[in-house]
C-alpha cells in the first residue's frame, strides 16, 4: 500500500515538473517552435547528404541538380563538388562577391574575383568550365565593384563598378538570336545590385532607381525566375521583395532568400527571435505575402542556406559554420 502510494506520489511529482516547463516554454513564447518541430522534422534526414572537411557557405546549386558551389564562412575561394561522383574541384582561392551563379546549361560557373595589385584593388570577372576544370577570364575591372546580376530571360549579367556598368551575354553554339533579343525589347527593365543597393534600371542603363531605402548592407539576393521580381536581405536579417522596380515589401524576419522555380514559393532561413535578439534559423516556405510554413524546426541547430534540389521537391540546407549538407523532402 505504502510502495503503491510512493509511486502515485513520484508520477504527480513528475508531471509537475513537466507541466512547469511547459508553462516556462509558453512564457519564453518557444512552446510553438517545440510542437511545430514534432512535425517539421519528420522529413528531414538525420544523416549528412554531404559532409566536407571544411565550413560550407552561400551554396548554388546548377538547374541539372548535378553540380553544388559554395564557398568559405570569410568569403575566400570557391568550391564546386559533382553530386553524383563525388568529385571535388578547386575553382579559386581568392577573395569572391557572393553572387557567383551557374549558367542555364549546367557546365559554367559565373564568378567575380575581388584582390590588390601593387595597392590597387581589381575586380575580375571569370566563368569556371566543369568538364576542362578550368577558368577563363571575362574582364577584368580597375577598382571594387558590385554584385554580379543575371537575368534570366536573355542570358545577360550586369556587374557594376566605379566607371559603370559591365554587361556580358552567355552565349551558346547553335544559339537562335531572334529568341533573346525578342525577350531583350520586351524588358521593362533589369536588376542591378550593389553591397548596399538593389537598382532597377531602364532605358538600357540611363535611369537608375534605388529602390531599397535601408542603409544596411545586403547580406544575399534572388532574382526571380521571370526576372521581375527580387529578393533580398540586408545584416539586419529583414527580407524584402520588389517587383519591377516597385516599393519593397518586407515579407519576413531571416537570410538566405531563394526563389522557387515557379516563382510564387520562397525558400529562407527564418530567424527565431527572443527578447529583440535573435537566438536561432529553421528553414521556412512562404508566398510572396510571407504566408507559410516550416520545413525544419530544431531548436539550436541553426541552419541555413537552403537551395532546392530533384525538381523542387527537396530542400538542400547546412547549419551555420557546419561542414555537413542536409536534405528534407516536403510537397507543395
Amino acid at each position: 500500500m505504502n510502495q503503491s502510494l510512493e509511486v502515485t506520489m513520484s508520477i504527480l511529482k513528475n508531471l509537475g515538473w513537466i507541466f512547469k516547463a511547459l508553462t516556462f516554454l509558453a512564457v519564453v513564447g518557444l512552446w510553438p517552435k517545440v510542437a511545430d518541430s514534432l512535425a517539421a522534422t519528420k522529413h528531414i534526414k538525420k544523416t549528412p547528404f554531404l559532409r566536407f572537411s571544411g565550413s560550407v557557405h552561400k551554396p548554388k546549386i546548377n538547374r541539372q541538380n548535378n553540380l553544388l558551389a559554395f564557398t568559405s564562412r570569410d568569403g575566400f575561394g570557391i568550391t564546386v563538388v559533382d553530386l553524383k561522383t563525388r568529385d571535388v574541384m578547386r575553382v579559386t582561392l581568392q577573395k569572391v562577391s557572393y553572387s557567383y551563379f551557374w549558367a542555364p546549361n549546367g557546365f559554367r560557373l559565373f564568378y567575380r574575383e575581388m584582390y590588390e595589385i601593387e595597392d590597387k584593388v581589381m575586380s575580375e570577372v571569370k566563368a569556371f568550365d566543369v568538364p576542362l576544370r578550368k577558368s577563363i577570364t571575362i574582364e577584368k575591372i580597375p577598382g571594387p565593384s558590385g554584385a554580379l546580376s543575371f537575368d534570366p530571360r536573355d542570358f545577360r549579367f550586369y556587374l557594376y563598378h566605379s566607371e559603370g556598368i559591365m554587361r556580358h551575354q552567355i552565349q551558346y553554339p547553335g544559339e537562335r538570336l531572334a529568341e533573346w533579343q525578342m525577350a531583350m525589347k520586351s524588358k521593362d527593365g533589369y536588376w542591378l545590385v550593389t553591397n548596399s543597393s538593389v537598382l532597377w534600371v531602364t532605358h538600357n542603363g540611363i535611369t537608375m532607381r534605388k529602390v531599397n531605402d535601408s542603409p544596411h548592407k545586403l547580406d544575399s539576393f534572388d532574382i526571380s525566375p521571370d526576372g521581375n521580381s527580387i529578393l533580398w536581405a540586408d545584416i539586419h536579417e529583414q527580407i524584402f521583395l520588389s517587383d519591377k522596380g516597385q516599393s519593397p515589401r518586407m515579407i519576413a524576419r531571416g537570410l538566405d532568400p531563394k526563389w522557387h522555380p515557379d516563382g510564387e514559393h520562397i525558400l529562407y532561413a527564418h530567424a527565431q527571435i527572443l527578447a529583440d535578439k535573435i537566438i536561432d534559423h529553421d528553414i521556412r516556405m512562404i508566398d510572396r505575402h510571407g504566408v507559410g510554413r516550416f520545413l525544419t524546426r530544431t531548436l539550436s541547430t541553426d541552419e541555413r542556406y537552403p537551395v532546392w534540389l530533384d525538381k523542387s521537391s527537396t530542400v538542400l540546407y547546412t547549419h551555420f559554420a557546419g561542414t555537413d549538407i542536409y536534405e528534407v523532402s516536403f510537397k507543395l
